[in-house]
């Protein structure tokens, strides 16, 4: 029998490293806060965070590739 596959999360490696040296927490607790595994204050903060950091990226990408 096979084994079902989980599907991992890939977040981006440039916004984590972004909030690392930001909040001064490491890779796993932000990784753990974006998923929701860690409730506080300071999760919340890194997990909103994230999210509007991925949305402006995205947003940029959009803008530069529609200049092209």
């Amino acid at each position: 029998m096979n084994k079902t596959r989980q599907k991992r999360n890939d977040y981006d490696a440039e916004i984590i490293k972004i909030l690392i040296e930001k909040y001064q927490v490491g890779k796993n607790y932000i990784e753990k806060s974006i998923r929701g595994d860690r409730n506080g204050n300071l999760s919340i903060t890194i997990a909103e965070a994230y999210k509007k950091l991925k949305q402006d990226k995205n947003k940029a990408i959009k803008k530069a590739s529609e200049e092209l």
